[in-house]
């Protein structure tokens, strides 16, 4: 899913949901050039893709993720997901 397009109908509330939570990610082009340390900046551009990569498949695969949820629902998967995943990211 391209997030960078500006979409303004959806399948359904939760496609919208997912689409807006993605959307509110700054993207990595305004936000790298403050990252200075080469290992800090590879994890970021590392978590960056995790979040938009399982973003893009809960649009795509809602019903794989049990939505609809509420925004504060989403902000916690994704929290939870890259806690166990921190080891292989960072």
């Amino acid at each position: 899913m391209d997030f960078n397009t500006e979409l303004s109908q959806f399948p359904s509330a939760v496609h919208s949901l997912v689409y807006f939570s993605a959307r509110g990610i700054m993207p990595l082009s305004r936000t790298l050039d403050a990252v200075n340390d080469p290992a800090l900046r590879e994890s970021c551009v590392a978590l960056h893709g995790f979040v938009i990569d399982m973003l893009s498949d809960m649009y795509g695969n809602p019903e794989a993720y049990h939505l609809p949820m509420t925004i504060s629902s989403i902000r916690c998967l994704i929290v939870s997901a890259i806690w166990h995943t921190s080891s292989t990211v960072f």
